[in-house]
This record gives C-alpha cells, sequence and structure tokens, in this order.
C-alpha cells in the first residue's frame, strides 16, 4: 500500500523539486572567485527581501541552514552510510565484526575527497554518477520483473487495494500514506531543499532549465516505482 503513495509523492515531487532548483539558481550568489553559493538560504533570503519581509526571510535561511546540517548527519550520513555498508558486508559475506567500521571509513573517505573540493566539485561527481545510477536502477528492477512476470497482476491489485482499504482500518492508512511519503522523500529529496544546493552550481543561464533537470529525478523514482 505504501508503494501507492510513494508514487503519489513522486509525481507531486516532480513539481516541488522543480521548484526548488530553479529558485536555488534564479537566487544563487557567485563571488569574484567563481564560487557558487545558493540553495534554499538563499532564495527565503532574498525573495521574502524583494518583498519587503527581509527579516522574516533571514530568520527562515538560517532555521534552514541549521536543521539542513543536522538532517545531513541524522538522514544523509548515518542513515545512509549504515545501508550501504549493511548491503556491502552482506553481498561480500564479511564476517568480522569491524567489516562495518572499516566500509563506513573508506565511505567517509571517499565522500570527504569529494566534499572538500567544494559544491563544483560535488556537481561534477554527481552530474557522472547519476546518469549511470539511474541505468543501473532501470535495469535492475526489469530483472527483478522478468524474474517475477507471472506476479506482476497481484502485485498492481495488492497496491491498489492496500492504499485504501489496510487491513488495520483508517489508523493503518494514515500510517501507508506516511511510510510511503517519507520513503519518496528520502528517495528524491523532492522537498527538502538540500537537493537545490547542488543544483545551484549548475552552469546556465536559464534557472527553468535546471528545474526541469531536477524534476527528472522524481520522475525516475516514479517510473521505478511503478515498474516494481
Amino acid at each position: 500500500g505504501a508503494t501507492f503513495w510513494m508514487i503519489v509523492c513522486g509525481l507531486l515531487g516532480m513539481s516541488t523539486k522543480f521548484v526548488e532548483c530553479t529558485l536555488g539558481v534564479a537566487y544563487r550568489d557567485v563571488d569574484a572567485n567563481g564560487v557558487v553559493h545558493g540553495g534554499p538560504m538563499y532564495y527565503l533570503w532574498k525573495g521574502f527581501a524583494e518583498r519587503g519581509l527581509e527579516t522574516l526571510g533571514k530568520i527562515f535561511a538560517v532555521v534552514f541552514a541549521i536543521l539542513c546540517v543536522g538532517a545531513s548527519f541524522g538522514g544523509g550520513n548515518a542513515f545512509q552510510s549504515n545501508s550501504a555498508t549493511k548491503q556491502i558486508v552482506g553481498m561480500l559475506h564479511l564476517q568480522s565484526g569491524s567489516a562495518g567500521f572499516i566500509v563506513g571509513v573508506i565511505l567517509a573517505i571517499i565522500t570527504g575527497i569529494v566534499i572538500i573540493g567544494g559544491i563544483k566539485s560535488i556537481a561534477r561527481v554527481t552530474e557522472k554518477i547519476v546518469p549511470f545510477m539511474a541505468i543501473l536502477y532501470v535495469l535492475a528492477c526489469l530483472v527483478v520483473i522478468l524474474m517475477n512476470i507471472q506476479h506482476i497482476g497481484t502485485a498492481f491489485y495488492l497496491i491498489v487495494t492496500e492504499a485504501f482499504t489496510p487491513r488495520a482500518g483508517l489508523g493503518g492508512m494514515v500510517g501507508i500514506i506516511l511510510v510511503g511519503f517519507q520513503r519518496a522523500a528520502f528517495s528524491n529529496e523532492a522537498g527538502a531543499g538540500s537537493a537545490a544546493i547542488a543544483h545551484s552550481a549548475v552552469r546556465t543561464k536559464y534557472p527553468a532549465s535546471e528545474g526541469l533537470v531536477a524534476l527528472l529525478e522524481p520522475f525516475i523514482d516514479t517510473v521505478v516505482i511503478c515498474t516494481m
């Protein structure tokens, strides 16, 4: 049932990500050295300032920056690195008690090398990784579908029926909706604001063009979820 709401959230996320990444480019700052500074901190501050509410915009910008840093540790770093470590340890059948720690350190070093180079370094790496990730993602889903082709009809039936008539009643339905939206937000970051920081470093004269690029990720997620 959560799958249905992941699809709904993915479709809504396309518009959300388009807007936030477009604003990220439109309100970014570029210093004398060519270093780009952008993201919700800047478009909240500048956007409200244009409407005579600069103080309120600064408050929102500071609050977002603080919350974003906190979320990056808990959600962005701890959760994702732990998930990756579990997959790697499981695939390689590592039995050592320190295997998770070693894999975590390696991931931290690789991430650190990318981050130290600044937002442009992050953009260069992600523009190469994301297309590869999307292709690999779709191919993996196709393999799973072909291996379970006989269950596709039943799967779609369960997705629809469990989304609206969960066994736990109304409370269960609310829970399914929340889980679906949480998983979708974790998958494509739509509405979280963090994606706009990276997208603001793009080289373009047209902010909306980057918004169109950004909405492709929620779109791909939605298509993959549908095929799964």
